[in-house]
């Protein structure tokens, strides 16, 4: 029987085929779509990661990330408000058939990297003004920005067409790392395993291991890990439950096990940590466990686009 494929499926409105929002961003955990995004950094920092690249941006700098492409969000410190457009494939293919088949070859445009990002930059920002406007015709004014800065990426050599195959291989990745990441999203308090997944996939333990780490950067322990950390450090730090409860909330098999992951990513145990006055943050980005995001209504960012244009 053929596996059924589930990726996450992007609601569009206002326009056919494309979505322009702005966001409050804290962290996204890893997951892939089948629309293109295309993302404006209004406000703060933001660690983006990409399969198993890491970019930290900053305000302005540009995102890109192709269809059923592997990524998650993280902000150190405060939010970060981004600027979002999600481009359904069938906005460009019936202009092109082949662009079915398109992708990213640069993920990051950097502010003040030059006439690409400055053209960019103008013509998104340009395009959201539209989108959010009720002006007649709006709709045909984005379509021609969006197709203008999907030019200028292909003018600049940073996009390219690949294979069907290669296509085909990206969207199973998607859908094999979505099936992954969410079953340990729910599961993590319990006992689970890498052979645990690669039931769920039907493939070996070998493969699912290459797999993981080929796709996300790290192995499966480490993510597994990363995800028990992170609740760990939220119960540590907003709670009053003692090592032993922190342990089974956050699926940690011992405290001798939590600690030492504290010293490895804070230079301290969790007693020097809740006793200190001047609590490190992490020393190292983790890919991000949960998802913390508020968008903003269409009326909320129709008034804030004014605000940051000026910016």
């Amino acid at each position: 029987m053929k596996q059924k494929k589930e990726v996450e499926i992007v609601e569009h409105s206002i326009m056919n085929h494309l979505k322009v929002f702005l966001v409050d961003m804290i962290s996204r955990t890893p997951h892939g779509h089948d629309d293109m995004e295309i993302g404006v950094i209004l406000d703060g920092k933001m660690d983006l990661f990409i399969e198993d690249a890491h970019y930290s941006l900053v305000q302005h700098d540009i995102y890109i990330i192709s269809r059923y492409q592997m990524h998650s969000f993280h902000c150190p410190g405060k939010k970060a408000v981004i600027l979002a457009f999600q481009i359904q494939d069938a906005f460009y293919t019936t202009i092109n058939p082949r662009l079915h088949y398109l992708r990213t070859d640069c993920n990051v445009i950097r502010d003040g990297s030059g006439p690409l990002h400055q053209t960019l930059f103008s013509r998104l920002f340009s395009c959201a003004d539209w989108y959010f406007s009720e002006k007649s015709f709006h709709d045909l004014k984005c379509a021609s920005m969006i197709l203008d800065v999907l030019y200028s990426l292909f003018d600049h050599s940073c996009c390219s067409i690949i294979t069907q195959k290669e296509a085909d291989a990206m969207e199973l990745n998607t859908v094999r790392l979505n099936h992954f990441t969410d079953y340990i999203g729910a599961h993590y308090m319990e006992q689970i395993s890498l052979d645990t997944l690669a039931d769920l996939e039907h493939i070996s333990t070998y493969y699912a291991s290459h797999y993981f780490r080929d796709n996300l950067g790290i192995s499966f322990q480490e993510y597994l890990a990363n995800i028990r950390f992170q609740r760990a450090y939220y119960l540590v730090r907003h709670t009053n439950l003692n090592i032993t409860d922190i342990c089974l909330e956050s699926g940690f098999s011992s405290s001798r096990y939590l600690n030492q992951m504290f010293v490895k990513k804070l230079g301290m145990t969790v007693k020097e940590y809740r006793k200190s006055d001047n609590r490190p943050r992490l020393l190292t980005p983790d890919l991000p466990s949960d998802n913390k995001q508020t968008p903003y209504s269409f009326e909320q960012s129709a008034f804030l686009l004014k605000k940051y244009h000026g910016k």
